[in-house]
């Protein structure tokens, strides 16, 4: 057990000195910060400009408009305003005849429409002398029940499914290079004198797993930092409106990811013990790259989302921490779902490691 600590601490050394590690570990970091801190303030600067709006309105005696303060007294003025993009929009408001005639200058978007089509909505019901339960008969809606995904969940699968690609690529060829490094300088010959090739390969993955922790370790420190002063600096209510996930698929898809990582790191073991040199390390990299990006590029077209192939990835360990957190966010599957996917993950990376183990002592010294 010893000899394995030693073996598990050297791998963990190599893996904290390679800017590979680095790199991921802090990318994803910086990513998040962006996103925390950028998507807030260009959204209030956004609204800033957007009440910015103005409607010039010389004729609504039955205030069918709602009225809004604002500096521009003239059309002259809005006009300018207009050109000098201190405004966005602003509308000249006419009723002839029973219809509300709207000249918008600049953009015109949702909410103008709607306040127009309201003014005019209003204006109807005065022309026609309806009362209250008339009106309220004509605007009856029909109760729609929305099922369809939001953009902040479309968003949230992105970038899972970019930095597990990241995340497992990066330890896959880190594990794959240390160990093709060991065979290539044939420090292993002597290094089996005193230690089994099956302690070789547990120490391997058990530094590996090491170097995870201090991963996730990094990443819980600074989402504390970020939950205790970004909310204070910026308002993230909205970023946490778009994004509103059970807390359940949250721990289902942290768990397809860390057990994922070691499946990658058992296959990058595995992968590394039939090299000969270093340079062999892409070659036999390439199978388990290529497998990665399946998964990678079915989870990020949405045409493949709803396929029964992509449902039955969801199941399959090689794919299953990118396709079954992207059903899951898209309410395509449920708690059962995700559960039976970390089972079959979990029993995948289990037998992966056994016989993992077996081909290791076999291979590690085959030059």
């Amino acid at each position: 057990m010893r000899r394995t600590l030693i073996i598990a601490k050297d791998t963990l050394k190599k893996q904290v000195k390679s800017g590979s590690y680095w790199f991921m570990v802090i990318f994803p970091v910086v990513i998040g910060i962006i996103i925390s801190v950028a998507v807030p303030f260009f959204t209030a600067k956004f609204d800033e400009k957007a009440n910015e709006k103005l409607v010039i309105d010389y004729e609504d005696p039955n205030n069918f408009f709602v009225k809004r303060q604002t500096k521009y007294m003239t059309a002259e003025d809005a006009k300018k305003a207009l050109k000098d993009e201190e405004i966005k929009t602003y509308a000249h408001i006419e009723q002839k005849d029973g219809i509300i005639e709207a000249t918008v200058y600049g953009d015109i978007d949702g909410e103008y429409k709607s306040i127009i089509e309201n003014a005019q909505k209003n204006l109807n019901y005065h022309n026609a002398k309806l009362d209250q339960n008339q009106k309220s008969i004509i605007n009856n809606k029909p109760n729609i029940i929305l099922k369809e995904t939001k953009s902040g969940y479309n968003m949230l699968s992105y970038i899972i499914v970019i930095f597990l690609f990241l995340i497992l690529n990066t330890y896959l060829q880190l594990t794959l290079v240390d160990i093709s490094q060991d065979k290539g300088s044939k420090r292993l010959e002597f290094l089996f004198s005193s230690v089994k090739p099956e302690e070789h390969f547990v120490g391997k993955i058990l530094g590996v797993l090491m170097a995870i922790v201090i991963n996730v370790l990094v990443y819980l420190i600074f989402i504390v930092l970020g939950y205790l002063f970004i909310p204070k600096k910026f308002d993230l209510s909205g970023l946490k409106q778009a994004i509103n996930l059970d807390m359940r698929y949250v721990i289902i898809t942290l768990i397809l990811v860390v057990f994922a990582v070691v499946f990658y790191t058992i296959l990058g073991a595995i992968l590394g013990s039939y090299t000969k040199k270093i340079e062999d390390a892409q070659k036999y990299a390439m199978p388990a790259v290529l497998l990665l990006m399946v998964g990678y590029f079915t989870s990020l077209f949405p045409m493949f989302s709803e396929t029964l192939a992509s449902k039955i990835m969801s199941y399959i360990p090689l794919w299953s921490a990118f396709k079954m957190p992207d059903r899951l966010i898209q309410a395509d599957a449920g708690i059962t779902e995700g559960l039976i996917a970390i089972a079959i993950l979990v029993i995948s990376v289990i037998s992966m490691f056994v016989i993992g183990g077996k081909i290791y002592k076999k291979k590690i010294l085959y030059y």
